[in-house]
């Protein structure tokens, strides 16, 4: 079994589109209305899914206990980016013991962002 993709409830679908594909280089792979209300904006970069849904049926994420995390090859590259969009950090690039590199961010829904950079392989 494998998770396929992760959906967010927002009561901006537009902004939260904006978001993920300006600054996470996520496509918009589908857009679709459900029901009378709801619509689904289901965006991808090269490895994961996140789907975005609005509207009457579906609760909003209300920012709390969920994290998604991204593997970068250079997260000073992204910190600095990040950094002058005006972009919440809440911690900036840290290394640790083993060499592997964290941040995280917020983004606009109030969902923790940790970008994470693996020491070389030997």
């Amino acid at each position: 079994m494998n998770l396929s993709f992760v959906t967010i409830g927002t009561n901006d679908l537009e902004a939260s589109v904006e978001f993920y594909t300006k600054h996470l280089d996520f496509k918009i792979d589908k857009r679709f209305r459900v029901g009378k209300s709801s619509e689904i904006a289901v965006l991808k970069d090269d490895t994961g899914i996140v789907e975005f849904i609005s509207g009457d049926e579906m609760k909003v994420f209300q920012g709390e206990g969920l994290m998604l995390g991204f593997e970068v090859e250079d997260i000073q590259v992204m910190y600095d980016y990040l950094n002058a969009e005006k972009i919440k950090i809440l911690m900036p690039p840290k290394q640790l013991s083993d060499g592997m590199k964290l941040m995280t961010v917020e983004d606009l829904h109030g969902l923790i962002l940790e970008f994470v950079q693996f020491p070389p392989k030997i």
